[in-house]
C-alpha cells in the first residue's frame, strides 16, 4: 500500500474566494451525457432508469457506513511530489464509486494525473512556481464537463455536484457517503495533523498548533465505537479523524454524483438510479 511510512504530502486546494459567488445544489446539476463505465461483464454497459425523486436516506449513529475497505490500494497519485490533492481526490473518489458498483478499480496514470492539475490548476510540468493547487470548485466543474480517462481507456465524469451548505454536518456527511459513495472534504491543516499523521494517529484539533495549509481529501468510511471514526483517504492511507476535527478544521465539503455509483442493473447499492441521486441533491444543503 502507498506511503507505509506516513510521509506527510503536499497541500494543495487554494481556498474559495469569499467574493466568488459558488451557487449550491441544483445550480451545478446539468443532464448526464458521458461514458458509462462498463459492468463487470464490458459487453453489457450499465444502464441508467428514470426513478421518482426522494430524500437522502438516513443513517444510524450505530450503523457503520463503509465505502473504504474493498479498496486494496488508495494509491499517492504524486501528491507527495505535488500540491495536486484536489485531483488525487479525485481519483480516489472514482475508484471508490466504482469498486462498490461492482466494478474493478478505476486506476489513472501519472500523466493523467498531471494533465488534470495543469487543466484545473495552471501546472506547468518542471515549473515549481506554477504548483499552487486548485480551487475546488473548478475542479469539480472540470470533471462534470471533461472527466478523467483511466488506464482502461474509460472516461470518469461527473454527472452533477452539491456543497454543503454547513460543511462541519457530519451527521449528513455521513448519510451522503452511504447514497453518493464519496464525499469530498476540504481542510485546513495544522502542524498537528502533520505529527499525528506520521505517528500513525487520528487527527485532534489542537488549539494554537500553526494552520500549515488546505488539503482537500476524500471521506469514505464511518466506523463506531473508537476514537476518530470519520475515516478518510490522504497521502496513500485511511486516516481516522475525530467529531472535533472535523468541527474545527472542515471548511468546504461536496458531494459529487458520478454513473461509477451506478451498478450493472441501473441502480446503486440502496436501490436508487442516476435520476434519482441527482434529484436527491438538494437535500445536502
Amino acid at each position: 500500500m502507498a506511503n507505509e511510512t506516513r510521509t506527510p504530502g503536499k497541500h494543495g486546494v487554494v481556498p474559495r474566494d469569499p467574493d466568488r459567488y459558488v451557487p449550491f445544489l441544483e445550480h451545478y446539476l446539468r443532464p448526464w451525457d458521458g461514458q458509462l463505465a462498463p459492468g463487470p461483464d464490458a459487453r453489457h454497459p450499465a444502464r441508467i432508469a428514470v426513478g421518482t425523486t426522494g430524500t437522502i436516506p438516513p443513517v444510524s449513529s450505530t450503523q457503520v457506513i463503509d465505502r473504504a475497505q474493498r479498496i486494496s490500494d488508495w494509491r499517492m497519485y504524486l501528491n507527495d511530489q505535488l500540491g495536486d490533492c484536489t485531483i488525487a481526490r479525485a481519483a480516489h473518489s472514482f475508484d471508490a464509486q466504482r469498486v462498490y458498483a461492482g466494478y474493478s478499480p478505476a486506476v489513472f496514470s501519472d500523466q493523467v494525473i498531471v494533465s488534470t492539475y495543469s487543466a484545473c490548476g495552471g501546472y506547468v510540468p518542471g515549473n515549481p512556481s506554477t504548483d499552487n493547487g486548485c480551487q475546488e470548485p473548478d475542479v469539480l466543474n472540470y470533471l462534470m464537463h471533461t472527466g478523467m480517462v483511466d488506464e482502461a481507456g474509460y472516461t470518469h465524469k461527473l454527472a452533477g455536484w452539491a456543497a454543503f451548505k454547513d460543511p462541519t454536518d457530519l451527521s449528513l456527511m455521513t448519510a451522503a457517503l452511504s447514497t453518493f459513495g464519496t464525499v469530498v472534504v476540504d481542510i485546513a491543516v495544522q502542524q498537528a495533523q502533520e505529527d499525528q499523521f506520521s505517528a500513525g494517529q487520528p487527527w485532534q484539533y489542537v488549539p494554537g498548533s500553526p494552520l500549515l495549509g488546505y488539503h482537500s481529501i476524500a471521506f469514505q468510511y464511518r466506523g463506531v465505537g473508537y476514537t476518530g471514526v470519520y475515516e478518510m483517504v490522504t497521502w496513500g492511507l485511511l486516516q481516522r479523524s475525530t467529531r472535533m476535527f472535523g468541527h474545527h478544521q472542515i471548511k468546504e465539503a461536496y458531494v459529487p454524483v458520478s454513473a461509477d455509483f451506478i451498478q450493472a442493473n441501473g441502480v446503486t447499492v440502496q436501490g436508487m438510479d442516476l435520476e434519482q441521486l441527482l434529484a436527491d441533491m438538494p437535500g445536502v444543503e
